[in-house]
């Protein structure tokens, strides 16, 4: 007989978990069989789930394997999960032992609405007969009608659960472990969360960055209570340091790329303390303002002052100030302005001051003297975003360039890479237009369960989406959100009638990308020629370059034997820097959706700085080259910048 522990761990924020036992009513869970079924047929469900069977030679007994059930999704999807009252999760365990499917463990654990936590871990030991030949990992939350399954795989070793695991009620030995600060189950949890809330830990940013190679970070600790820091790379543990200063040497990426460090801090029972995260090589917006010009002669008594202010994504700009000397003359609720200030009687030392804060408190700012000469120039320097996507002649994405390897042209003359990444790492704004004309009535099933797939396997942390089907007009039938449930939500209602306005549909989503900052991608099945549009080709492909958006287009082959416009639409994508998709089958759907998602997330992020603003025509003169015989190239450049 063989002794297992299963595993569930949700490795993003869930928002808390109330103690096992007495569960309210809720919807009950599905016939783990049926699901099992649908898996082995090859519905593999909603939610990405991965399984690993390995063995911990440490456990008791002389070792015991382990199977780790992942269950992979965005930080939102959880919230919402959480945030559903009274929802569960339900686990599963199904065998086959050779002559039937048999279960051998079905368990549903009841989630609170208390936001905060990290993750959440539930296992179990059974007993396995020798004569198992496959192991099958269900989830299901029943209270929004999802579930995903797999197959669990041997791997290496797996560990077991740490000491902060709680014991549920019955027969079988189960617990579950919340990592991070949610609802704890006892005195000392609760004491252990209220510090954490207090920053116990604060990660120290390395003073050049960016970083690469071996590379020092500090963790800050704020109680005598810590008696050993954890510290992680990109999810995975790098040192654990039991004695002041806590400090790990990290082997970050060469060439610097975005990296998530993490420093976890406990007592000395094992219990987590507080913990804390810090992004390393960012690509982002930098925050910072800039007195772009100063026009007129101060000796008048009277200047013209312009200054522009960039935010990072992830903040909100409260406003800009602008003082002389120390006293503020105004106010301004945009990012940048143009304005004239009355200047009586300079001296040599008066200056005028331009501060940006943003809504949480923070600030900097530019300060340039009236007695300066040369500023009635623009000075602002901007950063000029390239995204690029390399492949091979049979179209596979490459991912193992590095800088060295891209040269950046305007026109004949060179230019250097002065931001180098991985798009992976910068957050997606993703809109998926799909064909409900009446021509998809009898794909329409495989088209909602492909589009499921393809948001779960696309949509990470920060990435946002939003989903609209079309027929003789657009709808949008959910706005720009990081919620994948609710984007999944609306997929189950899509239904086939009426015509095509396949372009109008296309540049009523870039009308919803135009608002949006960040890298971006639009994803558009179709199945027939566009009848019904007042917009064209030209239209779609001039607004998606304005805004810079790849336009990936799915063709489908009809039922109805329909003739697709592939060289109007192939167009459309490759000006765009997308691709077209021709398919035979809605079989092929699935295939086609993971190979925009790959090329997606094996995109390049180049950038350059320019000292002023580029035309229209300098863009569309930008190219990209790579040291890589016979690669394919394809680069969309940032959206325009607004007024």
């Amino acid at each position: 007989m063989i002794r297992t522990t299963l595993r569930l761990v949700l490795a993003a924020a869930l928002a808390a978990v109330a103690a096992a036992g007495q569960e309210p009513a809720q919807p009950g869970c599905r016939s783990a069989f049926e699901l099992a079924e649908r898996l082995l047929a090859g519905d593999g469900g909603q939610l990405p789930v991965h399984g690993e069977l390995g063995f911990d030679d440490q456990a008791s007994d002389g070792g015991r394997l382990v199977v780790t059930v992942a269950l992979d999704l965005p930080a939102a999807t959880l919230r919402r999960l959480a945030e559903a009252g009274g929802s569960a999760l339900c686990f599963a365990l199904v065998l086959d032992d050779g002559d039937a499917l048999r279960t051998y463990h079905h368990r549903q654990l009841s989630l609170g609405t208390l936001g905060g936590a990290e993750g959440l871990t539930y296992g179990f030991e059974t007993v396995l007969p020798e004569e198992t030949e496959l192991i099958l990992a269900l989830v299901e939350a029943p209270g929004l009608g999802l579930w995903g399954g797999t197959e669990v795989e041997p791997v290496d070793q797996q560990p077991l659960p740490g000491p902060a695991a709680v014991r549920v009620p019955g027969r079988q030995r189960a617990w579950y472990e919340v990592r991070g600060p949610a609802a704890p189950a006892t005195a000392a949890a609760a004491e252990a969360t209220a510090t954490a809330n207090g920053a116990v830990v604060r990660l120290v940013p390395p003073r050049q960055q960016p970083a690469s190679g071996s590379t020092r970070i500090y963790a800050l600790t704020s109680s005598p209570r810590v008696d050993r820091v954890r510290f992680y790379l990109d999810g995975a543990e790098v040192k654990e340091r039991g004695k002041r200063p806590y400090y790990a040497t990290f082997d970050l990426a060469r060439p610097p790329r975005p990296q998530v460090v993490r420093a976890a801090a406990y007592d000395a029972g094992g219990r987590l303390l507080g913990e804390d995260e810090l992004v390393v090589n960012q690509l982002d917006n930098p925050f910072r303002v800039r007195i772009t010009e100063l026009a007129g002669d101060p000796k008048s008594g009277e200047v013209e002052v312009a200054a522009q202010a960039t935010v990072p994504v992830d903040a909100t700009l409260a406003g800009l100030e602008l003082y002389l000397n120390d006293r503020l003359i105004e106010r301004f609720d945009a990012s940048s302005f143009r304005t004239r200030v009355a200047v009586p009687d300079p001296g040599p030392d008066d200056f005028l001051r331009v501060a940006a804060v943003l809504a949480d408190g923070r600030s900097i700012d530019d300060v340039v003297l009236l007695a300066s000469p040369g500023l009635t120039e623009e000075v602002e320097v901007n950063l000029v975003a390239l995204y690029t996507v390399v492949t091979d002649p049979q179209g596979r994405p490459i991912d193992d360039l590095e800088r060295s390897d891209f040269t950046i042209r305007l026109r004949d003359d060179a230019l250097p890479v002065d931001v180098f990444s991985y798009a992976d790492d910068v957050p997606l704004v993703l809109g998926l237009v799909i064909d409900t004309s009446m021509s998809m009535f009898m794909v329409m099933s495989d088209t909602r369960r492909a589009a499921a797939r393809f948001l779960q396997q696309t949509m990470r942390d920060g990435d946002r989406g939003f989903v609209v089907d079309f027929d003789q007009r657009p709808r949008l039938l959910h706005p720009t959100t990081g919620d994948v449930v609710a984007l999944l939500g609306v997929l189950g209602g899509l239904e086939a009638e009426g015509l095509t306005s396949l372009y109008d549909a296309i540049i009523f989503s870039m009308v919803e990308l135009e608002t949006q900052r960040g890298r971006k991608a639009l994803v558009v099945l179709t199945d027939g020629a566009d009848l019904e549009s007042r917009f064209g080709p030209k239209d779609c492909i001039d607004y998606g370059r304005r805004l810079g958006v790849p336009i990936y287009i799915i063709a489908l082959a009809n039922q109805l034997g329909t003739k697709l416009p592939k060289r109007e639409l192939g167009r459309v994508a490759e000006q765009t820097g997308g691709r077209l998709f021709f398919v035979e089958s809605v079989d092929l759907l699935g295939a086609t959706y993971a190979a925009i998602n790959a090329e997606l997330r094996s995109q390049y992020a180049l950038g350059f700085y320019a000292e002023s603003d580029l035309s229209a025509d300098d863009r569309r003169a930008l190219r990209v080259e790579v040291k890589r015989p016979a690669a394919r190239v394809r680069t969309v450049v940032g959206s325009d910048p607004g007024p």
